[in-house]
């Protein structure tokens, strides 16, 4: 445990974590920084800022960034962090953005209030309210942020994911089982607005539509190389469209090893 004085309102909190397990029945607590206490007074600023946990039962992170009018202003990524591999989190705070980067990829983001200067925060590695997770936690170094040049999102009529032959686990053959495009990083909003469903070439048992099946029927578009040994699937939209997250199932033997989401 540790005291920081006047902590910045812009920071930059980096940590490596290994997930061993999970606490089925409460959240894992991880970093925390605090001026005196746990939560949940949403009034009060300062309990949780910020606040870093597993959900109960998972490895999924919960982000607790409190600002001036939400002290328990908090989130969750998407997706859970595997166990027992090494994870580089990010949690970036500056201006009335927070953000949340897992292993250098922008993981989720959310606006948030402003946030007043403390006099000093106490932080805890784990802490005395909930259990300690059940991982490792190294690294760890907290600083004041500087803005992110974040480049704007490209938009375009046309999405795909590739890969290439080299990267298939059957160079011959690429099959995905389920694939959407979103418009929101934490995979959320799904694109609509399609004008058709294009690809390299496919065995004539799984045509492309197969993959963007959300009936719960499982089947899969048999990818084929093109004419430049290319294997890829994606959409034509009727207008520009800017994809934030790409969801893409493919776990059979005919699988990828890389693969790239491109707009052209």
């Amino acid at each position: 445990d540790a005291v920081v004085i006047s902590p910045p309102t812009d920071y930059s909190l980096r940590f490596t974590i290994e997930p061993k397990g999970v606490i089925d029945d409460s959240y894992g607590t991880i970093i925390h920084f605090t001026t005196h206490g746990n939560c949940c007074d949403y009034r009060e600023y300062g309990n949780r800022v910020p606040a870093i946990l597993f959900l109960a039962g998972t490895t999924n992170l919960y982000i607790c960034t409190g600002d001036d009018s939400n002290g328990n202003n908090v989130y969750e990524l998407p997706y859970e962090l595997e166990l027992n591999k090494k994870h580089s989190i990010e949690v970036h705070v500056y201006g009335t953005r927070s953000s949340v980067y897992v292993n250098g990829a922008l993981a989720k983001q959310v606006t948030i209030g402003t946030c007043t200067q403390l006099d000093q925060v106490n932080v805890y590695i784990g802490d005395p309210w909930f259990p300690a997770a059940n991982a490792v936690i190294s690294d760890i170094s907290f600083t004041e942020a500087v803005e992110y040049n974040i480049k704007p999102r490209v938009s375009s009529t046309k999405w795909r994911v590739l890969s290439v032959p080299d990267h298939l686990y059957d160079s011959g053959t690429w099959d995905i089982v389920d694939l959407q495009f979103y418009s929101q990083v934490d995979c959320s909003e799904n694109i609509v607005g399609e004008r058709s469903i294009i690809n390299s070439n496919y065995h004539v048992c799984c045509p492309p539509e197969w993959a963007f099946n959300t009936d719960g029927v499982r089947n899969w578009w048999g990818g084929r190389p093109d004419s430049e040994g290319l294997f890829w699937i994606g959409k034509e939209y009727g207008s520009p469209k800017t994809v934030g997250c790409v969801a893409l199932y493919d776990g059979n033997s005919h699988s990828a090893k890389e693969v790239r989401v491109q707009a052209w």
